[in-house]
């Protein structure tokens, strides 16, 4: 057959295609997960009292709520921060980066679909939409009222444990920044929130990209 084929002329090479069979379950195992073991995930999970514990808004670019490893992960408290509505789903195909940053935080797990994730279902995400514009690159555009929208929403939750910005550049927040550092001494009765920021993706010890750079941060 591979003779009858390549004397033909018409083709370069000839390969057979295998079919792969893949996992039986959809959901991988823990130790499949490359970030769990390294963080100490399990040993984290052992020690946390059952049942939700809290939340970790997670301001982004647009969620898709409906994604089948989110169910019953997004909490309600959950806001579109750019047009002032409850609706956070994207309304383009560049405006999905939310979702994977929110299925780390509180990916159901233990449902057989998609990934585990870092919370073992003890969180949700409080999802806050600050972004507009995305392009395919990544970048977006925001604003200091925006962003302190957010921070507002993140404040005026009791469950609300963290704050996670998978996001940042050079563009300064005076507004923003000083939501953050009320914040950060005020919210939770005075037990405040932490803040987590992306720091770039130059692997730079020495970074200046807002809002990681921020005090609060």
């Amino acid at each position: 057959f591979y003779g009858s084929i390549m004397a033909t002329g018409l083709f370069v090479s000839v390969e057979p295609d295998y079919i792969v069979p893949m996992e039986t379950t959809a959901e991988m195992s823990y130790e499949g997960h490359w970030h769990l073991p390294n963080m100490k995930a399990q040993e984290t999970w052992a020690i946390m009292p059952s049942g939700e514990y809290g939340e970790v808004a997670v301001l982004d670019i647009a969620c898709e709520v409906d994604h089948e490893d989110l169910q019953g992960m997004i909490s309600s408290t959950s806001w579109n921060c750019v047009f002032d509505t409850p609706d956070v789903r994207p309304i383009s195909e560049n405006e999905k980066h939310g979702t994977p940053c929110s299925g780390v935080i509180a990916a159901n797990t233990g449902n057989g679909v998609g990934a585990k994730s870092i919370s073992n279902n003890h969180l949700k995400v409080q999802f806050l939409h600050i972004g507009y514009g995305s392009t395919a690159g990544g970048s977006f555009m925001t604003s200091d009222t925006i962003c302190t929208r957010a921070i507002n929403k993140a404040m005026d939750n009791p469950k609300c444990v963290a704050v996670s910005m998978s996001w940042g550049g050079g563009n300064t927040y005076p507004i923003f920044s000083n939501a953050l550092n009320t914040a950060r001494t005020t919210a939770r009765g005075g037990k405040g929130i932490p803040f987590f920021a992306s720091s770039g993706n130059q692997f730079s010890s020495d970074f200046n990209q807002n809002p990681a750079a921020y005090p609060a941060v």
